[in-house]
């Protein structure tokens, strides 16, 4: 079983936000091979069957997703300096007020509309975690160039696999 949210009226450039409430996620989860999509046209995110149950089983209220742009004025000067020009965007999941980063053996996919610069290769780019300490670790091999996948992407697509 496969649930996806749409959201309508949010561009990219605003990001997203949106709130699931527990219960569904806990109904949600007892589904066997379930996945749920969070889909704008900022991004979109999907958790797998054991993302899912992991996090419905921390969530004791309302989970908020976050998908939003971050400018250059939040980076510290190390940060900027990785990411050059680059979009960078925060991802946050969390439950009242605390981040749920532990997908156990789970995964994320996170999709954002993202076109590559003449002559570089999806194979070229590197996402970058940048963590609230200020350091930067490089996720190389966890990106992939996707096709436009429904009516609310712009393609050309990169998506990043792993936990947030």
């Amino acid at each position: 079983m496969i649930v996806t949210l749409e959201g309508e009226g949010i561009n990219e450039a605003q990001g997203m936000q949106v709130s699931l409430p527990p219960e569904s996620l806990a109904e949600l989860a007892g589904v066997e091979g379930a996945s749920l999509t969070v889909e704008s046209p900022a991004a979109s995110v999907t958790f797998d069957s054991q993302a899912l149950n992991a996090i419905a089983r921390q969530a004791d209220a309302a989970v908020v997703l976050v998908v939003e742009p971050v400018s250059r004025e939040q980076l510290n000067e190390a940060q900027a300096q990785v990411v050059d020009q680059e979009p960078v965007f925060e991802l946050t999941l969390q439950c009242n007020g605390v981040v749920i980063a532990d997908f156990e053996a789970g995964n994320a996919t996170v999709s954002l509309p993202y076109a590559l610069a003449q002559g570089r290769q999806a194979e070229d780019v590197v996402v970058w975690y940048l963590d609230e300490e200020g350091g930067t670790t490089p996720l190389r091999n966890q990106l992939r160039r996707a096709k436009a996948a429904g009516h609310l992407h712009h393609p050309p697509l990169l998506q990043v696999y792993g936990g947030l």
